[in-house]
């Protein structure tokens, strides 16, 4: 497992695209332009290294806008492969998630990237999506993070921009 970056806090966290998108979009729930704050708090998590992400979600974010430049500026926060271990949870989604690994995503598919990273490095996702359906359910082509995670053999917690909010304690 590579270290990357030398930080002052242990890792809790692995961010999403869909959260960087809420984040950088000016109509966003949460966005910068109306929570300055917020975008402040998750800096500092990045910036002392609770917060991470995968190379893979930087290699989704699409180039020439906002979001782009600064993920171009901190490209430290997006860690490269943890292989094997990672590959190793990637093949185990394979039989149970084998439509969710192999989804034809543009430009690049970094959700089961982004969980096999919280799997091995025990930490907690922070995504946007919502979850399509329970696990006693028939499993759908379209599953999303939380599907995933929520499976009791995978077991990553997965949360949301106002989640991290509660999860921290912060007020604004």
């Amino acid at each position: 497992m590579s270290a990357g970056p030398l930080f002052s806090k242990p890792a809790l966290f692995t961010i999403d695209t869909s959260s960087f998108l809420e984040i950088f979009r000016d109509d966003g729930r949460h966005s910068k332009k109306h929570f300055p704050s917020l975008w402040n708090d998750v800096c500092q998590l990045i910036a002392d290294g609770t917060m991470l992400s995968h190379v893979q979600v930087y290699n989704e974010i699409s180039p020439g806008d906002e979001l782009h430049t600064w993920a171009k500026a901190n490209k430290d926060l997006f860690l490269e492969y943890d292989l094997p271990a990672e590959g190793d949870v990637i093949k185990s989604l394979t039989g149970d998630y084998k439509d969710f690994v192999n989804a034809k995503v543009k430009p690049v598919n970094a959700d089961p990237w982004l969980i096999a990273q919280a799997k091995v490095r025990g930490l907690t996702i922070v995504t946007e999506e919502v979850g399509t359906t329970g696990f006693n359910k028939p499993k759908p082509r379209n599953m999303r993070i939380p599907d995933v995670c929520g499976d009791p053999i995978i077991n990553v917690r997965c949360i949301t921009l106002l989640g991290l909010i509660q999860d921290r304690g912060w007020k604004y």
